[in-house]
């Protein structure tokens, strides 16, 4: 796959029943930052991860990468989203789960030594915290320029939070990163760029 460096979100709009969810809305993600997203509930915030990923559709409105607009089913090659509920098969063990993606034990043992003797664990057996830590380690490890974190640090423990974060940074040197979380504090520390969602418009903080 031949690397992409820019995503843009260009005058989307969505509206349901009768009411503006998004209003004409612009944004852009490069390679490097780590954009942060907030907003009360309802505002829009996951619809808008969603037709980034190419989950939903858009009546209007593109989603370009490089200047070229790409398709919703083709998205998944150069977007990766973690949502906000678990999403890892609980049958599995932990080395399975990692060998369906394709990921090595060691790298994930490096970031984090808590998975150090769960690695044949099944993941019905992990905390709710280690599985969130397991979903955005998949998420961020995964192939592909972009990555939508929704709700990262949902169940994590301070001290698995600090760890997070320094992961997220840490992959946002080769990744173009856009997350969201209620924890703005932690939100606005990992990140080097806030926008707000206010009556359905993108407003940079």
């Amino acid at each position: 796959m031949v690397s992409q460096s820019v995503l843009e979100v260009d005058g989307v709009i969505v509206e349901f029943n009768n009411k503006i969810i998004l209003q004409d809305v612009y944004l852009k993600i490069e390679l490097g930052e780590i954009i942060a997203l907030s907003g009360r509930n309802g505002t829009g915030k996951t619809t808008l991860f969603h037709i980034i990923s190419g989950i939903n559709h858009l009546d209007t409105g593109t989603v370009r990468i490089n200047s070229k607009f790409i398709k919703p089913k083709n998205r998944y090659k150069y977007v990766k989203i973690l949502p906000q509920y678990h999403f890892m098969p609980t049958r599995l063990t932990v080395k399975q789960v990692l060998s369906d993606y394709k990921i090595e034990v060691a790298d994930l043992v490096s970031q984090f030594p808590v998975f150090k003797n769960k690695i044949l664990q099944s993941v019905s057996k992990l905390s709710g915290g280690e599985k969130r830590i397991l979903e955005v380690f998949i998420v961020l490890s995964s192939k592909g320029d972009f990555c939508i974190l929704d709700e990262p640090f949902n169940f994590l423990s301070p001290i698995h939070i600090d760890a997070v974060k320094l992961y997220i940074r840490k992959q946002s040197s080769k990744k173009g990163i856009l997350i969201t979380d209620h924890q703005i504090e932690h939100l606005l520390d990992v990140s080097n760029k806030h926008y707000m969602i206010i009556n359905g418009n993108l407003a940079l903080s």
